[in-house]
């Protein structure tokens, strides 16, 4: 911040003139929800007139991806005006006008490597060393490098584990949440539509929890459910398909350890699914799903009641219409996610600049 100050009258003038400042996102090349959240970042910023650009960064091997100079990936060109910037080194944007935002994915380590400019540590989810199932492959929550430097949490779940853990200071640490993609919001008056046309379809994610499914799977050829019903694992489809599957099934599941408020759900939501959650993770905390249908979690042995959750399927497919109202509210929120967004965002350069 530049500050001139005016003398040659009697009472004293200032004009405060805000430094410019340089925002580089790193970000690893590929698609999912975390990458996403990045470039919608990156998308907001330019709107809101900064100065943003993409680095595309592999963490691991701590390399910037050269080869991808001057692109953008995937469909992520949607985001119309992101740009990718690749610099030859670390050092030719470690200046004291840029902003660095390194997403979870980095370390300490990377974190160490800026001397100059100001670093955003953007937690994407609640996996800490303290918590996470793979805790090597993240640093400790108490670690005094990060109180050198701003974060930003998705997850409410992890911004109230930073409070409670008095390490930080919480003038530097705010919530950043990405909405969900714009291809998958849709008017209630729409949904209302595809009421009739939905189906006694469970969806389910493979990639979290399978082994809790393959349970309820099992337990439901042991009772009498008294309606037939299909469970629909969601991968390998593009986002036509996803949304295809989505507009005509009744109910989303979703039992994994969450580790913040995931997309997929959200997206079901919002395309008039009801949703019925796990209390594990980001599922535990009503600020970050804030539905009442959620499943108690035995955590010393690892297991749900899975008789009670087939009854539980059986009667949110059954009674679709009482759900589908009583989760109205949720899917306001999500309609309402990109204007909450923006508004973080604001809040986040004013406490930057």
């Amino acid at each position: 911040m530049v500050i001139k100050i005016d003398k040659s009258n009697k009472f004293v003038k200032s004009e405060v003139i805000m430094k410019k400042f340089n925002y580089y996102i790193f970000v690893p090349w590929g698609e999912s929800g975390g990458p996403e959240g990045l470039h919608q970042l990156c998308y907001e910023l330019i709107n809101l007139g900064e100065n943003a650009h993409m680095i595309y960064y592999d963490s691991s091997r701590d390399r910037i991806q050269k080869e991808y100079r001057d692109k953008i990936c995937g469909r992520y060109n949607q985001y119309e005006g992101v740009t990718s910037f690749t610099p030859n080194y670390i050092s030719d944007i470690d200046t004291e006008d840029s902003l660095i935002v390194l997403p979870e994915i980095c370390t300490i380590n990377h974190i160490k490597k800026f001397k100059k400019a100001k670093v955003l540590f953007l937690r994407l989810s609640n996996n800490t060393k303290e918590t996470a199932r793979d805790p090597w492959n993240y640093d400790s929550l108490y670690d005094p490098v990060f109180k050198t430097c701003y974060t930003a949490c998705d997850p409410f779940l992890i911004f109230n584990m930073i409070k409670n853990s008095k390490s930080y200071d919480m003038e530097k640490v705010f919530a950043l949440r990405p909405n969900i993609n714009f291809s998958y919001l849709t008017s209630e008056k729409e949904l209302d539509d595809l009421k009739n046309k939905r189906k006694n379809v469970v969806m389910y994610n493979p990639a979290r929890g399978i082994e809790h499914f393959y349970k309820i799977i099992e337990e439901s050829k042991n009772i009498d459910l008294d309606i037939d019903i299909e469970f629909i694992p969601l991968q390998g489809m593009n986002q036509i398909e996803l949304r295809s599957i989505m507009d005509t099934s009744k109910l989303y599941i979703e039992l994994g350890d969450l580790p913040g408020p995931d997309r997929l759900p959200r997206e079901c939501a919002s395309r008039g699914s009801v949703i019925l959650l796990g209390k594990r993770g980001s599922g535990l905390d009503w600020d970050d799903f804030p539905i009442e249908e959620k499943i108690d979690y035995n955590q010393s042995n690892n297991t749900f009641n899975y008789e009670s959750i087939c009854y539980s399927i059986v009667d949110m497919i059954k009674n679709y219409d009482y759900y589908y109202e009583k989760q109205k509210s949720f899917r306001e929120i999500l309609r309402n996610e990109r204007e909450i967004y923006i508004n973080q965002i604001k809040k986040m350069i004013e406490i930057i600049k």
